[in-house]
């Protein structure tokens, strides 16, 4: 792996979020933040000196969308975007309802980027999921970006209690100009009855379930953006993200292969471990510390990951669970 075979990159630049959506990682169960989560930034000084766009000369898309945190909590979201003006697409994820419609409408002026809104039903149900959210000023902002001529997609995660509105909703997003609309389902481990419990801070709301229609689920902008560059890409190893030219870079500055991997370079669980043994020295593969042209010319990227494939006694739970990379 070497820096011109790197076409597409995922950025968690913070692990602080505004919500507390009950399926998000950042939780546990019982709705408290998760003990192994340290809210922390991308430091954007550090980025910028060690993530090489001119070295990438393949690098197509950017995409900021994190486990834990959204984009726009960062104090210097604007300048990770300004700093990727060379990238010829740039996407955020982001629930749309923190900072002003004056700011929204500033960043539409940075050409190569497009904001996907994560928006999960209309004012009486969007709140259920995206707790704590405000429809209104999101609204505000969203219709404020787009007014300022920038590129938005509306991403609607569908449950029983939103399907109903799936149809109003896209009449909403063509009304006010998003150029997409996406329907997903929640991929969440759904207990035997098909029931989650939403719980804040301890404290039990109300259940959540999937949606019971069958609803035709289409690809966004996006989705077909990083699917054609996947598969213009020729794999030469066993179905790792990595060959198809596609990195992740966490909050804490670690650069991995995928997003199901990041949580296990701090966390002290037996599964962590095994990871911790595979990638060796965590500092090493650390863009806070190293340039991606070193990060790529460790151990780990040269040898140990794909040495780790050859045996499930060595391969790490999620690369055989995730990707069946044996």
């Amino acid at each position: 792996m070497n820096l011109s075979q790197v076409h597409l990159v995922t950025i968690e630049a913070t692990s602080f979020c505004n919500l507390h959506c009950p399926q998000c990682p950042r939780f546990d169960h019982q709705g408290n933040v998760t003990k192994y989560l340290t809210p922390s930034h991308l430091d954007i000084t550090n980025f910028s000196k060690n993530f090489q766009v001119d070295q990438m000369p393949n690098l197509k898309l950017v995409q900021f969308e994190g486990d834990h945190g959204d984009i726009m909590m960062h104090p210097h979201s604007t300048e990770f975007f300004n700093l990727l003006s060379a990238v010829p697409s740039v996407v955020a994820v982001t629930n749309g309802s923190m900072r002003s419609p004056k700011w929204w409408k500033q960043l539409a002026s940075i050409r190569n980027l497009s904001i996907v809104f994560s928006i999960d039903g209309l004012a009486d149900t969007n709140h259920i999921y995206r707790i704590n959210s405000d429809f209104t000023k999101i609204m505000k902002n969203a219709q404020s970006f787009i007014d300022g001529g920038g590129r938005a997609l509306w991403k609607f995660i569908v449950f029983r209690h939103n399907q109903h509105q799936i149809e109003q909703a896209r009449q909403l997003s063509q009304d006010m100009g998003f150029q997409d609309f996406q329907v997903i389902h929640s991929n969440r481990n759904w207990d035997s009855k098909n029931i989650w419990p939403v719980y804040v801070n301890g404290k039990y709301l109300y259940d959540i379930q999937p949606s019971t229609s069958i609803i035709e689920i289409s690809p966004s902008n996006n989705t077909r953006a990083i699917n054609i560059i996947r598969n213009n890409i020729q794999i030469t190893k066993p179905n790792c993200l990595l060959d198809t030219g596609s990195m992740y870079i966490n909050c804490r500055g670690h650069v991995l292969p995928c997003c199901m991997t990041s949580g296990k370079t701090w966390k002290k669980d037996i599964d962590s471990q095994r990871w911790q043994r595979i990638v060796g020295d965590v500092e090493k593969i650390d863009i806070n510390h190293h340039s991606m042209a070193d990060i790529l010319n460790t151990d780990f990227y040269q040898k140990n990951l794909y040495l780790s494939f050859q045996d499930k006694k060595t391969m790490h739970t999620s690369c055989f669970t995730c990707c069946n990379t044996i």
